[in-house]
This record gives structure tokens, C-alpha cells and sequence, in this order.
């Protein structure tokens, strides 16, 4: 039996998630952000204070397998457990800051990977089970960008708001009432799926990229035979889903990387006159995220269909792989080189301009195309379902993002 949605419902659901999946990206950047003030309060060195983000990904990858595996019956109850996930982690990071814990800090984190587990398998559900064929690219793409939009607020805010360690306490405090609300958007606004059947949500699955041409618009029949080990044998051994598989997530791993691995590059002694100050390697990062959010935003709406698709997730593939090749040889160009690289005209100016400009490129195409990924993949993978064709490329993100911090 079908459960019918207001029209504003659906964008009330998608508001409640974005607000949780924006959190959760956020409290990424706690410490990480504000690393100095961090370690003197936390009496820890670099090694633990990247442990502390660290862990966070370390508990999604096995978290996400169980999550996967029971998400499509269970959607409610496992965004609920993300919602309370984060308030625990918001009001452990609180506590871990006022008494100086590095145990606490590292236990809010283990929260924080738990209710990023439920995240990043839900961004494709979401428009799925709520939203029209036409609207659905654009709801994940929503979805997907809200995560990153908390990662780059917290990567602007964090700087600019924490320079001692009662400027952290009292940054943890508010975050933790912020945060406690987001349980009370969730209990007010949050709608069980459409549909209590999963047989019938599998009717529409295929046609989650907006108005779509080759979407297939029949039922899939086999979806709900379909064992785990069969879903993920497609998605290994078919051409198609296995090539999006792996550059999808390679692209938004290395993407999930780019600030924390920029930050000790562009900022480190080797860069000699040329190192960013703080305030400069903030802006960057951030440039870097709103750039993906942007494009991130607008590339459902002038890529609908899949002919479009496709072009717009090459070019954004290779206008990010020119930002981060650029990086790259901007990085060889100074580091270890100041006085040839003076002499060959670069200077401080200069050296911020070209990463800014470059971190504009990046972020637009290794972040911007993901939620239209997500879309794609879905309709290549089939008759696999959403969790397993999205949430593959998101686990092997994660899987990128650990080993590239």
C-alpha cells in the first residue's frame, strides 16, 4: 500500500537529511581545521590529531556493509540511528574539549563514522523513494552537495571562530545545541518511505537520473531476488557499472583528500616564501568545496538525459583531472626549488593565484559530478539495487579518501 506525499513533504524529507548530512561533514573539521589549538588542548601531536579523522573513515567502510545490506528495509530507522549518532558526537566532542580527553575526541569520531555510514548509502535512496523521475538527479545532487557544503563551512568557520582553547570549548557548545535540533527537524519533518514494500519502491529504481531517455521505465523484476554476493558480482564483473565504479570513486576519493593533503603541502616549510599563510589555505579549501557545490547543483539541470549525461560527466572528469594534474606541477615547479623557482619569476602572489584558480578547477570536477554519478551508475548497474550500485561507489570513496590521508 502506498503512503501518498505532499508535494512539500518530499523537499521536507530531503531538507531534514541534507541538515543531518551537512552536520556530519562538519564535525569532520572540528579539529582537523583548527589543528594547532586542537593538539594543545586535546595533548596531542599530528600523528593522533589525524587519527582523530582518520577513525572516522575507519569505522564507515565496515559499518557500511551491514548498512547496506539492510537499509532498504529499514530506511527510517537507520536515519534516525544517523540523527542520534551525530547529537552523541556532538555533545562528546563538547565534553572531550572542556576536560581536555583525547579518548572522548577519538569516541566521537567512532559516532561520527556511524552516522556517516547511514549518509553516504542514503543519497541515492533518497531520491528514490521520494522523488518523481523528474526531480530525482536533482535530489541526490542536493543530497550529495549538502554533505560537502558542512565540509566547507566547517572549513571556513572553524579558522575563523577558534584561536584559543575556550574559543573551542565554546565553538563545541553551541555546535552540540545546533546539532541536538537537527533530532527535532528529524522527528517533525522525516516521512516514512512512499512505499512499504520494497517490490514496489523497485518498480521506479531505474529511473532515478531526471528525464532520462535510456532510462528503463519497466519494473525490475529480479531486484528483489538479487543476493548480495549477485549485486556485487555485477557490479565486478560487468564492463559498464565496474568502469564507473572505479573512476567515480577514485575521482571523489582523491576530491575527499585534496584539502587535508593541500594544507601540509601549500603551507609547509619546503614551500620556504612561497607557503600559504592559514587564512590563504582556508580560502583555498573552501573555493575548492563551493566550486563542487556549485557545479554540483547545476549540472542536473543542464544534463538531463542521458546523451547530456554523459558529456557532462566527461568534461567535469577531465576539467578535474587538469586541476589536479596542475597541483601537481605547481607543486614540482616550488617545492624544494625556492630560489630557482624565484629567479624563474614565481612569486608568493603568484603561487596563490595559480592554486587558487587550480583548486577552483578540482573541486568543480572531481565534487561537482558525483551526485550526477550516483545517478548514472544506478541506471548502468541494473538490475542491481541502489544500495549496492551507489553505495559501492561511495564505500571504495572512503576506501581512497583513508589511504590518500
Amino acid at each position: 500500500m502506498m503512503k501518498e506525499l505532499l508535494p512539500w513533504d518530499r523537499w521536507l524529507v530531503l531538507a531534514a537529511f541534507s541538515f543531518t548530512s551537512a552536520i556530519d561533514a562538519f564535525l569532520c573539521m572540528n579539529f582537523s581545521a583548527v589543528s594547532a589549538v586542537a593538539k594543545d588542548v586535546l595533548g596531542t601531536d599530528d600523528v593522533g590529531l589525524n587519527f582523530t579523522y582518520s577513525i572516522v573513515l575507519l569505522t564507515v567502510l565496515p559499518v557500511a556493509i551491514p548498512v547496506v545490506m539492510c537499509i532498504e528495509h529499514n530506511f527510517h530507522r537507520l536515519s534516525l540511528m544517523s540523527v542520534v549518532a551525530n547529537v552523541i558526537a556532538g555533545w562528546l566532542r563538547y565534553f572531550a574539549v572542556a576536560n581536555s580527553s583525547y579518548f572522548l575526541a577519538v569516541l566521537s569520531s567512532v559516532f561520527v563514522g556511524l552516522g556517516a555510514a547511514v549518509v553516504i548509502n542514503s543519497f541515492a535512496l533518497i531520491g528514490a523513494y521520494y522523488f518523481p523521475p523528474s526531480q530525482r538527479a536533482m535530489a541526490v545532487s542536493l543530497a550529495v552537495q549538502s554533505n560537502y557544503a558542512g565540509w566547507g563551512l566547517g572549513a571556513l568557520v572553524m579558522p575563523n571562530v577558534v584561536s584559543t582553547g575556550d574559543d573551542l570549548e565554546r565553538a563545541m557548545l553551541i555546535q552540540a545545541f545546533v546539532i541536538s535540533s537537527s533530532l527535532v527537524f528529524f522527528c517533525i519533518f522525516f516521512r516514512e518511505p512512499p512505499s512499504s514494500s520494497p517490490s514496489e519502491t523497485a518498480k521506479n529504481y531505474t529511473s532515478l537520473a531526471a528525464g532520462d531517455s535510456d532510462a528503463r521505465a519497466t519494473p525490475l523484476d529480479g531486484h528483489a531476488k538479487l543476493s548480495p554476493f549477485e549485486s556485487v558480482k555485477i557490479m565486478f564483473t560487468t564492463r559498464q557499472p565496474a568502469m564507473q565504479m572505479f573512476v567515480f570513486s577514485v575521482m571523489s576519493g582523491i576530491g575527499f583528500s585534496i584539502p587535508a593533503i593541500q594544507d601540509e603541502v601549500f603551507t609547509s616549510r619546503k614551500f620556504g616564501d612561497f607557503a600559504l599563510s592559514s587564512t590563504q589555505s582556508s580560502l583555498t579549501n573552501v573555493a575548492f568545496i563551493l566550486a563542487g557545490v556549485v557545479v554540483g547543483v547545476i549540472l542536473p539541470l543542464a544534463a538531463q538525459g542521458g546523451r547530456r549525461r554523459g558529456i557532462a560527466l566527461t568534461i567535469t572528469f577531465w576539467v578535474g583531472t587538469f586541476g589536479l594534474t596542475g597541483l601537481a606541477w605547481l607543486v614540482a615547479q616550488i617545492q624544494g626549488h625556492g630560489d630557482a623557482a624565484a629567479e624563474g619569476g614565481w612569486t608568493s602572489d603568484s603561487v596563490y593565484s595559480y592554486q587558487l584558480v587550480l583548486m577552483v578547477l578540482s573541486g568543480g570536477g572531481v565534487l561537482g559530478f558525483t551526485g550526477l554519478g550516483l545517478a548514472a551508475i544506478v541506471v548502468a548497474a541494473h538490475p542491481v539495487s541502489h544500495e549496492y550500485s551507489a553505495g559501492s561507489v561511495e564505500w571504495w570513496n572512503q576506501v581512497v579518501g583513508a589511504v590518500s590521508t
